[in-house]
């Protein structure tokens, strides 16, 4: 009896690892997306913060006015940037979640060929045995026709 080969195993195999390359980099995009949002809420929180301090600080002295009003100014500064780089993050994200589409489709097309390629050996195989029933079971028959006369 033979045994189910697949004629496209090298294409499967590319395939496959093109796939996990491609989910390997989705992954390495959306954490550097996810720490560009964590940068920018940091930043944000900080604002807030040294807003409050600024609200809550008498004007005691002009430097530490100033000096905290230049931090929120640099924060805001920090937070347009971050901005900036989450958008550059998330188009990485996208054209990396894209390339990882692309190659599910391809490795999920080479996987219904491969069903249909074992599907048909196994119908192929079905035929040769029923075949091969056959023809013993009509060989005994003329055997026995042979015997009998």
């Amino acid at each position: 009896m033979s045994k189910f080969r697949f004629n496209l195993e090298t294409v499967e195999r590319v395939r496959k690892v093109s796939e996990e390359k491609a989910l390997s980099d989705f992954s390495v995009a959306q954490r550097k997306f996810l720490e560009e949002v964590a940068k920018k809420e940091t930043a944000i929180k900080s604002r807030e913060k040294a807003m409050l301090d600024r609200a809550a600080l008498s004007i005691a002295r002009a430097s530490d006015y100033t000096t905290l009003e230049n931090y929120i100014l640099g924060l805001g500064k920090s937070i347009q940037i971050a901005d900036q780089a989450i958008i550059r993050a998330r188009r990485q994200l996208n054209a990396a979640f894209r390339v990882y589409v692309g190659a599910k489709k391809s490795r999920m097309m080479i996987d219904s060929l491969k069903e249909k390629a074992l599907a048909d050996f196994k119908r192929e195989k079905s035929k040769r045995e029923q075949k091969e029933i056959d023809d013993l079971v009509s060989m005994r028959l003329v055997k026995r026709a042979g015997t009998a006369a």
